[in-house]
């Protein structure tokens, strides 16, 4: 059943419900918040003869079967009234409405009831709903196990006690866990990590997998990653719920879409697996804003537009893949016209081929994305398949609307996604809540959101002469503005009210305002009845009121007061008043209306507007400017509104009742419009850090600051998408100067900026005139494109502002070929675009003294400097030379990166790329059969561990996979393979596959073939890359060997003796013939670490394998020396080998000669 089904018969059956005769039990209605319901108990053995009860869903998307309730009253009750309703919690999963009431009327009289005699059974019957299933589940962290409730054959009466005895498990068929098994190691095959998060090996409602990756081995910038609110350290995790059994490829493909049961939600971690308490709250629909998110497993605005791709399109689009053999964009152009005409594919063409073939490489991927597993060959597993699209989405999110995924047209502006043109995405876009958090950015970027509003504020200015610069207005949100009309407006009603200087309220009533009361009177009654003044419904008062200025002369001050109509009883009204303003607005006369004392004020004439005129229906720019500009006015400053928000980490902006729901609707389309990245580069004074706060996160990042620019304020500023920063990279190799890019100012007017941080620099529009040709026009000196600044003064300024912007100038970097600048004398013009990259956005306050003083740079603090071209170097206010960090540069951090590899910045030291791995997941993978005997449970299959793919070409001429396993010994599986030892020895390949995995070949220089282990008791090691002037390195190059291969044999008492280390091939010049190196004469390693004597248990076998190549290097008292006879090089290429035999019989002659002890179970591996 659908979500949307799922909450639509709860409703129905709550309904139902209400109108059904249940003793005891009446009343029943909606609740305070979505979902609840109230009901009225009576029983005469309560006090007061009732109480009333409060039951809320836990998970209404999944009514009935997984769904419980949290049953409850704010009244007091006894001891005995108040057990039953929290059993109720425990004992309701898959329970109908109309059986919980029933059984809840039932179990209430018989505890209050104490001349029942009813028989004791019947209060020891589980709660269940007949007409359902029966299901229950376990969601602890440490159990799987499905407790099914029994049905009862008696007439409907269930207890809320959960008495049941333990019913074991059922497992489901071993051909069903082989394929998951197998479905799921071709995702860990494939560089990801996998996690068994519930139910999957047995029969159960449904089961939930993992699957993940590290967020900076998918290439983003820092810039990236901040706008995508991913920090590097964090793991995108894809969650996959199937319900009612599992899905493999050949089931997707062979039934209707409808019909598989398949949910997914991607989130970020911090741990490369939730716990299952996490998993199962993603998923579920009854988590509120109240209700905080796990730290570790959160939502992020892409994941969830993903969510909705691969919950609603997915599948789909994988079967038009396979049967078309196209793209991944034209299944998803073919899909959207399959719905639009019905299931024909063949009626439908494609009208153009793909860009690249189905089973092409993408250079924009990552190189952990570049195959593409759905076009691949082999068996098609169908979670990795999910996986590969929703990171392929996440990657390239910037080119698809977040709303109906179509493909954008060509963009390089944008660093964060959006949507389309459609006024519907937008509309559910801001009705969905996809994008960044006002709140978030708000706590933590309070400048930044300052500023974006400022901008658009300035945008929406006009004149007779010019119109708003405002390229986009928000249409499609259905934006309810006040119906006021600017002066200009010639189609005004004869009924309407002209505010002097500033507009006309249209269709105004005359009211009466009490304030003391926040009350009105409408004073014309023939418009008492109007049915538009309902509750909720915002209004904005006009009044005047004498005041004085100077002093002496007095004035009429008109102001504007926004409410909200809290109840309506015929004439009269009772309000909410949010806030209010001057109009005109001059901040002088809002000083005074603040500090006015409106509570002491007599009752005062005016008149209401309602605030239900609908934006789009606006038809001119300017009638739409100034709406939008009446409703900025309405909002409180950010700094009021951060305010707000770090009073309580509960409050959420969008429920405070000072803010009118369309200014806030506004708010949030300014925020979320915008796809530029800015972040503040110093934190307001008024922001104090709240550590306890987990949304207060602001770093340091005063380093970045360019010194020489006092009195202005600095932003980190970026535009471009990955493929634009490509570009603009590409670019630069065409510079043979050691100076590859300069700098370079952009001035431009304030109502200016709020298009060019959406749609980037252009040339567009022509404000300035074009003596110098077509372009984006730059200079070096800040001075000269501080003239095209051009500062109007107050009308531009959004009164509520604390920076108050009169002034606004971008430092850019371009790259370093003037002479193909369209001019380059007096200042640059460039009509490149892709050779422009914006780094720093500078705003000038209207009081300068609030842009904190660029600390001066000393040897503690200081940064190294970026250092310009001397011809084309720029210069600050007044000509002065300014400090520009190296930092800001992206395009100087080494190396210069191609869009899909990893920057060094966010590459943190790929040891630690991932956290240990938890046993149970490796054994779940590798498992191959339920139950196992001592000897197949030695044989696990290690491939599930593959040699992650690494970023650099490798700097060796060892290569992995070229070794012959056939010409190499085998030993079987002990019979000491107990699964203590075997654990052990998993979490020491854990441990190495980690190092091997991240660390590139030449620096490791040892090679484990994991992928190769089917006794976990036998290891093959290659060591290779040794320093080409050892004697020995020299030897093998002659030869035409790269690598001396050993193997390691772990005995009985592992780890409490040490393993047995040997070399295998080639043969070593034995140290009676001048060899050395620390290798006997049989092979086997002469270190007094390998044994009994040495051997510490709680030695690593990283550090065993760094001793072991380490002796072989030692030069002393010789050096290692190849036997001349160690390859034949004539008419084959066989290495000669030693055996095990002679390798244990020289190990313990050394030994005796040292007197080592050495295992004595030593002899049974020679035997073998």
């Amino acid at each position: 059943m659908s979500r949307a089904k799922s909450r639509n018969r709860l409703q129905a059956d709550i309904q139902a419900a209400s109108q059904t005769e249940i003793p005891h039990i009446h009343g029943i209605g909606r609740g305070d918040v979505q979902d609840e319901f109230i009901f009225t108990f009576t029983h005469p053995q309560i006090p007061r003869g009732e109480i009333e009860i409060r039951v809320m869903p836990q998970d209404a998307a999944g009514y009935p079967r997984e769904n419980c309730f949290l049953v409850y009253t704010n009244e007091g009750i006894s001891s005995n009234v108040s057990s039953i309703l929290d059993d109720a919690m425990t004992s309701t999963t898959s329970m109908c409405i109309a059986d919980l009431l029933r059984a809840l009327s039932r179990r209430l009289c018989n505890s209050l009831d104490s001349t029942s005699k009813k028989d004791d059974d019947e209060d020891n019957v589980a709660m269940t709903d007949a007409h359902v299933g029966t299901y229950s589940l376990d969601l602890s962290d440490d159990s799987d196990s499905d407790i099914p409730f029994e049905e009862d054959d008696d007439d409907g009466d269930f207890s809320l006690t959960d008495e049941r005895q333990y019913t074991a498990p059922k497992n489901i068929p071993d051909d069903i866990l082989q394929k998951i098994r197998q479905d799921f190691k071709a995702v860990r095959d494939a560089g990801f990590r996998v996690g068994n998060i519930c139910h999957i090996e047995h029969v159960s409602a449904y089961s939930i997998m993992a699957m993940s990756i590290k967020a900076c081995k998918l290439g983003f910038s820092s810039e990236t990653h901040i706008a995508l609110n991913l920090e590097p350290s964090d793991y995108v995790v894809l969650l996959m719920k199937y319900s009612g059994g599992y899905v493999s490829f050949e089931d997707a493909l062979t039934r209707p879409a409808g019909q598989i049961s398949l949910e997914f939600r991607l989130r970020k971690c911090a741990k490369y697996r939730p716990t299952p308490d996490e998993a199962i709250a993603s998923f579920s629909s009854s988590h509120t804003a109240n209700q905080p998110y796990s730290p570790r497993l959160l939502p992020f605005g892409v994941g969830t537009s993903i969510d909705l791709l691969l919950n609603g399109s997915f599948i789909s689009m994988v079967k038009l893949r396979r049967i078309k053999n196209i793209s991944w964009d034209d299944a998803k152009w073919l899909h959207s016209q399959v719905a639009r005409h019905g299931w024909d594919t063949e009626s439908i063409i494609i009208p153009a081929p793909s860009p690249r073939p189905t089973g092409g490489t993408d250079t924009n991927l990552p190189p952990i994305l570049m195959s593409d597993h759905l076009s691949s060959g082999d068996p098609v597993s169908l979670p990795l398949v999910a996986m590969q699209f929703a990171l392929r989405y996440l990657i390239k999110c910037r080119d698809y609307c977040m709303i109906c995924h179509a493909k954008i047209a060509e963009n390089f502006e944008a660093l964060k996604p959006y949507v389309c043109g459609n006024p519907l995405c937008l509309f559910q876009y801001m009705s969905l809540g996809l994008g960044p958090s006002i709140d978030h950015e708000i706590i933590n970027q309070e400048h930044v959101v300052d500023l974006l509003v400022s901008f658009c504020f300035a945008s929406l200015y006009y004149t007779k002469a010019e119109k708003p610069k405002l390229r986009e207005f928000p249409s499609g949100l259905n934006l309810q503005v006040p119906c006021v009309r600017r002066l200009e407006h010639n189609n005004l009603t004869p009924g309407g009210y002209t505010v002097p200087n500033y507009g006309a309220l249209v269709d105004p009533l005359e009211i009466e305002v009490f304030w003391s009361d926040s009350k009105a009177t409408i004073t014309d009654r023939s418009y008492a009845t109007r049915p538009d003044l309902t509750a909720g419904q915002w209004v904005v008062i006009h009044t005047s009121h004498a005041a004085t200025k100077g002093g002496s002369a007095s004035f009429d001050l008109e102001i504007f007061h926004w409410a909200r109509i809290e109840a309506a009883y015929g004439s009269e009204l009772l309000l909410h008043i949010a806030s209010r303003h001057p109009v005109p607005m001059v901040l002088e006369d809002l000083s005074r209306v603040v500090a006015h004392d409106w509570d002491n004020t007599r009752p005062t004439f005016g008149r209401l507007v309602l605030c239900n005129q609908s934006l789009d229906e606006l038809e001119s720019s300017e009638d739409k400017a100034f709406s939008l500009r009446l409703l900025l006015l309405a909002l409180p400053s950010v700094t009021e509104m951060r305010t707000y928000l770090i009073g309580n980490q509960s409050r959420q902006l969008a429920t405070w009742n000072r803010i009118p729901s369309a200014a806030m609707k506004l708010l949030r389309w300014i925020i979320a419009s915008n796809r530029s990245f800015i972040i503040q580069l110093e934190n307001p004074p008024s922001q104090e850090f709240n550590p306890a706060d987990p949304r207060d996160k602001r770093p340091d990042r005063s380093h970045e600051r360019i010194s020489g620019l006092d009195g202005w304020m600095q932003f980190r500023f970026a535009q471009g998408s990955p493929e634009k920063e490509a570009l603009f990279l590409s670019s630069l190799r065409e510079v043979t100067k050691p100076h590859r890019t300069l700098l370079a100012w952009h001035g431009s007017a304030i109502g200016n900026w709020h298009s060019i941080i959406r749609e980037g620099l252009d040339f567009k529009v022509t404000t300035n005139g074009r003596a110098y040709g077509n372009g984006v026009y730059f200079s070096r000196s800040f001075d000269y494109s501080l003239n095209y600044t051009t500062a109007f003064g107050l009308p531009l300024i959004w009164p509520h502002s604390s920076l108050q912007i009169t002034q606004a100038i971008s430092l850019n970097e371009l790259v370093n070929l003037p002479h193909k600048f369209q001019h380059s004398v007096s200042c640059y013009v460039v009509d490149v675009l892709h050779w422009i990259q914006c780094r720093y956005l500078f705003i000038r306050p209207r009081q300068p003294e609030i842009s904190p003083a660029t600390p001066k740079r000393t040897n503690k603090n200081r940064v190294e400097e970026f250092e310009q071209d001397p011809n084309y170097a720029i210069t600050g206010p007044k000509n002065e030379k300014v400090f520009i960090p190296r930092i800001a540069i992206p395009s100087l951090q080494q190396p210069r990166h191609p869009v899909h590899s990893i920057p060094r910045e966010l590459d943190r030291g790929r040891g630690d790329d991932t956290d240990d791995e938890d046993i149970d997941d490796v054994n779940f993978l590798a498992c191959k059969d339920r139950i196992q005997s001592h000897s197949s449970g030695a044989e696990l299959s290690m491939s599930l561990f593959p040699r992650t793919q690494t970023y650099e070409e490798p700097q060796t001429d060892f290569r992995p996979g070229t070794l012959d396993f056939s010409k190499l010994p085998q030993f079987a599986v002990p019979s000491y393979a107990t699964k203590p030892a075997q654990q052990t020895i998993q979490r020491e390949l854990q441990k190495l596959e980690k190092v091997q995995s991240s660390t590139p070949l030449h620096e490791l220089g040892w090679y484990l073939h994991i992928d190769k282990i089917d006794n976990m008791f036998q290891w093959i090691v290659e060591l290779h890359s040794f320093d080409p002037t050892l004697p020995l390195a020299k030897d093998m190059k002659a030869a035409g060997i790269t690598s001396i291969v050993l193997e390691i044999r772990f005995l009985r008492g592992f780890p409490l003796t040490p393993p047995f280390i040997r070399v295998i091939q080639p043969r070593f010049l034995p140290f009676a013939n001048g060899g050395g190196g620390h290798v006997t004469a049989g092979g086997a390693m002469c270190m007094e670490l390998l044994t009994n004597t040495g051997w510490s248990p709680v030695s690593s076998m990283e550090s065993v394998l760094l001793q072991v190549r380490l002796a072989m290097c030692n030069l002393e008292p010789k050096p290692a020396r190849l036997a001349k006879s160690t390859g034949d090089t004539t008419g084959g290429s066989r290495i000669l080998q030693y055996s095990i035999r002679e390798a244990v019989e020289a190990y313990m002659r050394a030994a005796a000669l040292h007197r080592w002890e050495v295992p004595t179970e030593l002899k049974e591996i020679a035997m073998n």
